[in-house]
């Protein structure tokens, strides 16, 4: 078995307020190229580090392959109506440890199936960032997304 750890920083807006169902940053590619060989990977753990103290309540949507729609950062999230077959999971965040000037949101064990798609470049996995709420970020850098992935065997 082999695991891999992907962080993606999203360029979000700052000090700009975003409404619930807007997307938080756009479109994410999470590239598990260390889990190429693979049949499937499963996703196990996701953590979410808001360095601006939000505590946002989100959701990711991650998708096996790139799916088309709207995910302009800081508009309402659209993916295209034949794109939603692609989904392969969908995970509510809510912040789990507020700190001094930051928060963090971490769930293990979520067993998330993807198949390989396309072997030779690379497993890769798609991320959306749904707002919930109404958070304001303080720099386009504040937030952080980690999956990590293993394979099967």
């Amino acid at each position: 078995m082999k695991v891999q750890f992907v962080s993606v920083t999203p360029v979000v807006s700052a000090a700009s307020a975003y409404t619930a169902g807007d997307a938080v940053g756009g479109l994410m590619t999470f590239d598990f190229d260390q889990l190429r060989s693979a049949e499937a990977i499963v996703i196990e753990q996701l953590r979410v580090v808001d360095l601006a103290k939000q505590g946002a309540d989100l959701d990711l949507l991650l998708f096996r392959s790139t799916p088309g729609g709207t995910f302009t950062d800081n508009a309402a999230t659209d993916p295209d109506d034949a794109d939603m077959i692609k989904l392969v999971g969908f995970i509510s965040l809510t912040a789990d440890s507020l700190l001094n000037d930051n928060s963090v949101s971490f769930i293990r064990n979520l067993g998330i199936y993807v198949p390989t798609t396309l072997r030779a470049a690379g497993q890769k996995v798609y991320g959306a960032l749904v707002a919930r709420g109404t958070p304001t970020y303080a720099a386009t850098t504040d937030l952080k997304v980690e999956l990590m992935a293993r394979t099967l065997t």
